[in-house]
């Protein structure tokens, strides 16, 4: 771990294993890297569909790739359109602001 003007970054020396379920309906704890920090910029970047204060926030995203689209100058390419296809579907953003839940959903093509 390392502190900076920016906050503090806290890592764990071993890399993260694929997650075991939690007890019950919990969910693997994600915290093989914690970021502290107050400055704004920085919230902003990634806290930027939240409007409220808070004190402690936590983001998951899920990306669900429902197709992959291929430009028609590739088609018959295989190589070229595996490696110029772009992939379209959603993000599921899954939010913890000071212990509430809450789940957004935003369309993607990249």
């Amino acid at each position: 771990s390392f502190t900076t003007e920016y906050g503090t970054l806290k890592t764990k020396v071993k890399a993260p294993k694929a997650g075991k379920a939690g007890k019950g309906e919990e969910e693997p704890k994600a915290d093989y890297c914690v970021l502290t920090t107050s400055d704004k910029n920085f919230i902003k970047e990634f806290a930027f569909d939240i409007k409220e204060n808070f004190k402690s926030l936590f983001i998951k995203h899920t990306f669900v790739i429902e197709s992959l689209v291929v430009p028609d100058e590739y088609k018959n390419d295989l190589e070229k359109a595996r490696m110029n296809a772009r992939r379209k579907g959603k993000i599921i953003r899954n939010l913890t602001i000071d212990d509430k839940q809450d789940v957004k959903e935003m369309n993607f093509e990249a």
